[in-house]
């Protein structure tokens, strides 16, 4: 009986052991902190895009409950809150009209990973473009899932945001 008893002990010791590393196995240590491709809806959210137009698929997006900002929040209030989350990164600098973007990414394993950066001597800047009515300048749009997006005639930091904003971020060349 005691014989039995040892035996099913160490039965029992080596299939937790071994649940124990298959469970460890799953985790792969990337932890991401965006989504790719084009978010089912955008009711009751802000949306962020980054998306490098050079690839087939949206780079990265991430939503906020609409409910978290207020009427005269601006879509840098939304970059900045996405920064201070630690989900993204971005790189900008202050001009007499407001905030110029000159890098955006995403934060991966804790690291930052920029998508897409204004090269001067490239002649490349970051576009901006939104859905909010009141902010769009045209003539470019772009369609993401049942959302279309304007070029924006007002800089990050004048951009208004409304419930369903959907904001995007693309580099583009003026040459």
């Amino acid at each position: 009986m005691k014989g039995l008893k040892r035996f099913a002990l160490v039965i029992a010791v080596a299939l937790l052991s071994v649940c124990a590393v298959v469970l460890a196995g799953c985790d792969r240590g990337e932890k991401k902190t965006y989504s790719t491709g084009v978010p089912e809806s955008y009711a009751d959210k802000v949306t962020l895009i980054i998306d490098d137009s050079d690839t087939e698929t949206v780079d990265a997006y991430f939503q906020v409950d609409y409910s978290e900002f207020t009427a005269e929040s601006t879509a840098f209030d939304l970059l900045e809150k996405l920064k201070e989350d630690g989900k993204m990164c971005f790189i900008g600098e202050d001009s007499s009209y407001g905030a110029f973007l000159k890098a955006a990414g995403v934060m991966e394993n804790g690291e930052e990973k920029y998508l897409i950066e204004a090269d001067d001597a490239a002649q490349v800047f970051i576009a901006i473009y939104t859905n909010v009515e009141k902010d769009k300048m045209g003539p470019n749009s772009i369609e993401f899932g049942s959302a279309t997006v304007e070029t924006s005639g007002f800089g990050i930091s004048q951009m208004s945001l409304e419930n369903g904003a959907v904001i995007c971020l693309t580099a583009e060349s003026w040459a």
